[in-house]
């Protein structure tokens, strides 16, 4: 057996979700982490003990070795653009935690940035592609065994907003727009879009009752896509974890709780039927059917559904090709929050604009 050449990479953001992300690094196995940069010394020494990291002075001195492949940033969302724009410069391929960027603003420099320079960029959202629930998902809506899909309920909520301190990023709306909605959110938006194509509009009210920073604690959505399917993404700061979708067609619907906290995630399919009351309809489980490669699935019954994007963006630089998911996948997640924001301040419905891929990837974006 021919052993895989791994990419060799600097990271930066260790502690954290990094400290995740290292993990996942490491059990794919196509990865050499050999520089590590961080605010924290501590998290450099320990990246250093665990992954054989060499501590660099600073995020500069880190891009400015030749022997990296590719950069990891997982810093928080508020830095991004920022860390993300310096490797591009540096002709660095990188791969960026969600949400993509924190700014409208930002997103258009990072898109025009990309559009002109010849490296590859991949994203944190889950590669739904190769995610076990959602090709589970997906197979029902495209086998018709939903019949025509009606609309969809979905709902993202955990506790964090009651943690956060004033000098947290996350309690500042200017890095944190709409709260949960940026935070979680941004993950429906990317796979409602996966299973339904590009969102024309939305119309969205957030408030902020519970917490003392100024950020939402609460967003509601109503969405349209562009095929005119209409549903909600619903968003909380402040409440115990839930993760939930629910897609409804004339046939039957389908539910799911993904708790990834809990890495206990459950489908279920509800078929209408004529000959009951609505109550008495049978409410069946549906197996997942999980790939026991990691490397070829990014959801497993004992791990987070973050791996098959780091297996794309590996063959992504190796190859030259895109990602999946890619930069504009994660564009569009993040667009939708930004015009959600929008929406609420404005108390309109908002239209989206498409972002152009192939003349000019900016696009227009709420001020």
């Amino acid at each position: 057996m021919i052993a895989t050449p791994k990419l060799r990479v600097g990271m930066i953001g260790l502690s954290g979700f990094g400290t995740y992300r290292r993990q996942s690094l490491r059990e794919s196995g196509l990865y050499e982490l050999v520089a590590c940069y961080d605010i924290s010394n501590q998290a450099m020494q320990q990246t250093a003990d665990e992954d054989g990291a060499e501590p660099m002075p600073s995020y500069q001195a880190m891009l400015d070795r030749d022997d990296i492949d590719a950069v990891i940033i997982s810093t928080g969302a508020s830095s991004h653009a920022t860390h993300l724009l310096a490797a591009i410069e540096h002709g660095k391929a990188c791969f960026v935690e969600k949400p993509l960027v924190a700014t409208p603003d930002e997103l258009d420099a990072v898109l025009a940035a990309y559009e002109k320079a010849n490296v590859v960029v991949g994203s944190g959202h889950t590669n739904h592609a190769k995610h076990a629930v959602s090709q589970t998902i997906n197979q029902l809506i495209r086998s018709n065994a939903l019949g025509d899909i009606v609309t969809f309920e979905a709902t993202t909520a955990h506790s964090g907003g009651l943690k956060m301190k004033s000098n947290d990023w996350r309690a500042d709306p200017n890095t944190n727009p709409g709260g949960m909605l940026f935070q979680c959110g941004v993950h429906v938006f990317h796979e409602l879009m996966y299973y339904f194509g590009p969102i024309q509009s939305i119309s969205a009210r957030t408030n902020n009752r519970v917490t003392k920073s100024k950020t939402d604690d609460v967003a509601l959505c109503h969405v349209e896509f562009a095929n005119g399917l209409i549903g909600s993404v619903n968003a909380y700061h402040v409440t115990p974890a839930i993760h939930t979708m629910m897609i409804a067609g004339t046939q039957a619907l389908v539910m799911c709780d993904d708790n990834y906290f809990r890495k206990d995630t459950a489908l279920w399919l509800q078929r209408r039927d004529p000959t009951l009351s609505g109550c008495e309809e049978i409410r069946e489980p549906i197996p997942i059917r999980h790939n026991s490669s990691s490397a070829e699935s990014d959801y497993g019954q004992d791990q987070m559904p973050c791996e098959a994007n780091l297996v794309s963006f590996y063959h992504a630089v190796k190859n030259h090709t895109e990602p999946t998911p890619s930069i504009y996948d994660a564009a569009r997640a993040v667009q939708a929050v930004f015009y959600a924001v929008k929406s609420a301040r404005s108390g309109h419905t908002v239209t989206i604009p498409p972002i152009d891929i192939t003349q000019n990837p900016q696009t227009s974006l709420p001020s």
